[in-house]
């Protein structure tokens, strides 16, 4: 069945907030051992300076950031640093760090920072490998996706790499997912055998029904003319506030970066370090009158920095 095509909320890449499933997308990969103990410790996150002072000229580094087109590093292949491979052995004696999914061209964009974190997570990684294409590559997909290598995918697992590879709702296909999966899990056992994720009523044949490119959204409000409306629109749980999250992934989509992932992840830099500044009553939000603030302001502070075109 169908998840209803409409204007529709996507899973997004975490580095430049476009929606996942329109481009290739990888995930992270690192040794055995390593693994391990990642996964033993991946609740932790590292502390991070975050005094405006270590930042170099705001103003000037946003400038600059928001002007012109991609460098030359946006514009390299992931060849040099993505793991290829075919079937079983895509991932080259390597496991996935850990279950979050980013557009290739981000990765490579981390590479070239000499980042070796997962944005989300935090948690090292050593080298990245494309998710095949489930219909020309199945094994490979299947090997991709079975995160904690146990040879069966469970309800998490395909939930997850639907929602990174598929253009649907992804807040639908969660409300959906439990009854999905039965027709996935034609035995019973609460797992996707391979044999079971390319057979009738299979994984493979539920990927078909679903278009390669869907994303319809309503346009965001002009921030120079609107600032309330334009914070109401970012606020999408209507909490009254936008976190960091919120307001990056706000900026991004408002200044069309999606295409530039370093200017993405220098952006998240400059506001990881700022944060204190625009948030000070340390709530771990902005509220509009801070976002708002004549001249203070984070809206004044970028508006009066950026060239709009």
């Amino acid at each position: 069945m169908l998840l209803g095509i409409k204007a529709m909320e996507n899973a997004e890449c975490a580095i430049c907030f476009d929606a996942l499933a329109k481009q290739q997308v990888s995930v992270f990969l690192t040794s055995d051992t390593q693994a391990q103990a990642r996964r033993n410790s991946q609740a932790g996150r590292p502390s991070r300076a975050s005094s405006a002072k270590e930042t170099p000229g705001l103003f000037s580094m946003i400038s600059s950031m928001m002007g012109g087109g991609g460098s030359a590093a946006d514009r390299r292949t992931s060849a040099g640093t993505q793991d290829s491979g075919l079937h079983s052995n895509i991932l080259g004696g390597k496991v996935r760090t850990c279950r979050h999914f980013f557009h290739s061209q981000c990765v490579e964009a981390l590479n070239v920072a000499n980042m070796k974190n997962c944005p989300i997570c935090r948690v090292d990684f050593t080298s990245s490998v494309e998710v095949p294409d489930i219909r020309k590559n199945p094994k490979g997909w299947f090997t991709c996706v079975d995160f904690d290598g146990d040879g069966k995918l469970d309800q998490t697992e395909v939930l997850e790499v639907m929602k990174a590879t598929v253009l649907v709702d992804h807040d639908e296909l969660e409300k959906q997912m439990p009854e999905i999966f039965k027709k996935f899990d034609s035995d019973g056992d609460g797992t996707v055998s391979f044999q079971e994720m390319t057979g009738p009523h299979g994984i493979v044949e539920f990927s078909r029904q679903y278009p390669s490119v869907y994303d319809q959204r309503r346009p965001a409000p002009n921030i120079q003319t609107n600032k309330k409306a334009w914070f109401e629109f970012w606020d999408e749980d209507n909490s009254g506030g936008l976190d960091m999250e919120e307001i990056l992934r706000a900026f991004i989509k408002t200044f069309k970066l999606e295409d530039t992932p370093s200017k993405a992840i220098e952006l998240r830099g400059i506001l990881e370090a700022i944060w204190p500044l625009i948030d000070p009553d340390g709530s771990g939000t902005v509220e509009y009158n801070e976002f708002a603030e004549p001249g203070d302001g984070l809206a004044d502070m970028i508006l009066a920095n950026l060239s709009f075109h």
